[in-house]
């Protein structure tokens, strides 16, 4: 027979380190110039841009397309 859980951190409670490392990572930012920042590193640095986008996107996206050929075809055509 199991028993409740009894200690241990609550259940969604972060641990120190990524708490600290998360606080530290928003305070550069702010300090670099926030928005203002990664618009610079947008057009300076577009593929470091993207490899951050990319970590800010939804890692599963499930998604149902339902076009016939011709509207497929319409779409292609300039």
């Amino acid at each position: 027979m199991s028993r409740p859980k009894t200690g241990g951190r609550q259940k969604g409670t972060p641990n120190k380190i990524t708490q600290t490392l998360t606080e530290a990572i928003d305070t550069a930012f702010t300090q670099a110039g926030g928005a203002d920042y990664l618009q610079k590193v947008a057009r300076e640095d577009p593929r470091a841009f993207c490899a951050l986008l990319g970590k800010r996107l939804p890692k599963d996206v499930n998604m149902n397309l339902r076009l016939s050929l011709a509207e497929l075809i319409k779409q292609s055509q300039p």
